[in-house]
């Protein structure tokens, strides 16, 4: 069972017992708070899904030891130079160009991962830096019920100073960043059934069920971060889709 009971020892701070699941149904605050376990679990998950897609296309490396760090101290989710086959393989099918857009010679693309729909939480990331003359950021909602309009930024973008280099933002969608990135079937299937244990996980009309997900996305995510510790390479990637054999 992947070391699951010695995991279950370690485990501080989640809400998993069938006593306090039911106190989560009961009380908005603990439900919120179980919204921000799963947020914070699962995100690493979907970093090292994207990550193999994005090592296999050939347009990253080892970008754990490149992430650009902005002002706060904290890392992008994703690092990528913008060589020209990235230009060759995202941008062009999808006509744009970045660089002609933006009217800056932009050298590198970042990304970064967001399950929360607060616009001020988002709005924060646009602080951070994290963009500059030279570097494009897309904020990427990861939440299955984001919607176009959680998505527009547009009215707060426009009101930040120009030294912050906010035509250099854009926050998407996760459906729009699968098809931007041109994201392999295979990595949709396991993105679907991460989404899916999500779902699972925030479910309070099965007990049951609820606890169960719980478990496994811990373990899931204990299994991937332990994977994201070493530089990246096509075999640590190529087929650790048997993580999500549950």
């Amino acid at each position: 069972m992947r070391g699951r009971n010695f995991l279950r020892k370690r485990r501080k701070g989640i809400i998993r017992t069938q006593a306090n699941i039911y106190l989560a149904h009961h009380s908005r605050f603990l439900r919120k708070s179980l919204h921000a376990i799963v947020g914070t679990k699962s995100h690493p998950i979907y970093e090292a899904l994207y990550m193999q897609s994005l090592k296999l296309k050939g347009i990253i490396k080892d970008v754990e030891h490149e992430k650009p760090v902005g002002s706060s101290g904290t890392q992008v989710d994703i690092y990528i130079p913008r060589t020209s086959r990235f230009i060759t393989m995202i941008e062009r099918p999808n006509g744009i160009d970045l660089s002609s857009d933006t009217g800056e010679d932009i050298l590198h693309v970042v990304v970064d991962f967001t399950h929360t729909l607060n616009r001020e939480y988002v709005e924060k990331k646009f602080w951070k830096e994290y963009q500059d003359k030279n570097t494009f950021f897309y904020t990427v909602l990861i939440n299955p019920d984001a919607t176009s309009a959680d998505a527009d930024y547009d009215d707060y973008l426009n009101n930040m100073p120009d030294d912050r280099y906010p035509d250099h933002v854009k926050v998407i969608l996760q459906d729009d960043f699968n098809s931007l990135f041109r994201i392999e079937k295979d990595i949709l299937m396991l993105l679907s059934k991460l989404d899916t244990l999500i779902e699972d996980c925030l479910d309070f009309s099965d007990n049951k069920k609820q606890e169960r997900s719980l478990d496994i996305l811990y373990d899931l995510n204990e299994e991937i971060k332990a994977l994201l510790k070493y530089p990246l390479s096509q075999q640590r990637l190529v087929g650790f889709s048997h993580f999500f054999n549950f």
